[in-house]
């Protein structure tokens, strides 16, 4: 015990020992507050980052909406058409005078 005693006398008496624990407490301190910052800004960027996820999520999901009834505007538009246009008679309707001109005159049925 007389040493611990000796030395902590030798340090209380001793500025430049003083000084140099001071400095290395701070880089310390240092240290740990650097660590708890960038710490503190991974949390805000993965935060940024997923708030900026979630706005493209639901954009992408609206612009999903909007093709699949683009395409069934389409499709309904495209089978209203068809189904507007005059019906062309079958082959097998036809006389049979225009049957052989369909045919290239090769006779009909």
């Amino acid at each position: 015990m007389p040493f611990l005693a000796t030395a902590w006398r030798w340090f209380l008496n001793n500025p430049i020992a003083q000084i140099i624990t001071a400095f290395v407490l701070a880089l310390l301190g240092w240290s740990v507050v650097k660590r708890n910052i960038q710490e503190t800004g991974r949390i805000q960027e993965r935060e940024r980052i997923a708030a900026a996820q979630a706005k493209v999520k639901v954009a992408v999901t609206e612009r999903k909406s909007e093709i699949i009834a683009e395409e069934r505007s389409h499709a309904d538009s495209a089978l209203e058409a068809r189904d507007s246009l005059d019906h062309y008679p079958t082959y097998d309707s036809l006389p049979d005078d225009l049957k052989r001109i369909a045919n290239g005159g090769k006779g009909g049925s």
